[in-house]
């Protein structure tokens, strides 16, 4: 009440030193909460809520880490989305932005609680899978393409484009993400109309 915050007053000013203990916790609580706020701003890509590309840079080199000293893999799936362009162009660039954040949530219910997504470039994304099987690239695409499928066919859900890759101590993480990204690519290009005929090593997009 009026009255309480009277009597609160008249107690801090008859009692400095606890007005300035008073202050001091307010301007900590609210430095707290700020770099907090920062923090999710700098880790996550406030369109998707996915993490985002400075998040990936810190945590792949911890995840390498780990795995020079444990042995395992860490699994790359790129995704890009299916005439992302086109979207924006005929459906505005609002449509685009419902679309990412549509695919992002999808892949976020279709990875394990370690694995991280990440918001890789303007429409593509990176599945990052530490200490997975490298037998697991297939059964990882089937079920986003799975999932896609069903999606299309119960609302209007783009069609996406994906490839993977496996990385192992002493290689090159980026020549690992490069390999996920010319097999996304492939993929890609074999959704094209005949004559295109897909390279033999085409055959799995799980294929090196």
């Amino acid at each position: 009440s009026l009255c309480d915050c009277c009597e609160y007053r008249r107690f801090l000013s008859e009692d400095p030193l606890r007005a300035l203990e008073e202050n001091l916790y307010t301007i900590v609580y609210n430095l707290v909460r700020s770099k907090e706020r920062l923090s999710r701003i700098a880790i996550k890509d406030p369109l998707t809520g996915v993490h985002n590309r400075a998040f990936f840079n810190e945590a792949i080199r911890l995840e390498t880490a780990k795995i020079e000293r444990l042995g395992g893999y860490i699994l790359f799936v790129m995704i890009d989305i299916d005439d992302f362009k086109k979207i924006n162009d005929t459906e505005g660039h609002h449509r685009g932005d419902e679309i990412l954040a549509e695919v992002a949530s999808v892949l976020r219910q279709n990875v394990r609680a370690s694995d991280m997504v990440i918001r890789y470039g303007g429409d593509e994304f990176l599945i990052v899978a530490p200490r997975a099987d490298r037998s697991s690239c297939e059964p990882i695409i089937a079920r986003l393409l799975q999932t896609e499928a069903e999606l299309e066919m119960s609302g209007d859900f783009p069609s996406m484009s994906m490839g993977c890759s496996e990385w192992s101590a002493g290689e090159d993480v980026d020549e690992a993400i490069r390999r996920a990204d010319s097999r996304m690519y492939r993929h890609k290009r074999s959704k094209t109309p005949p004559p295109y005929v897909p390279e033999p090593e085409v055959v799995g997009i799980n294929g090196k």
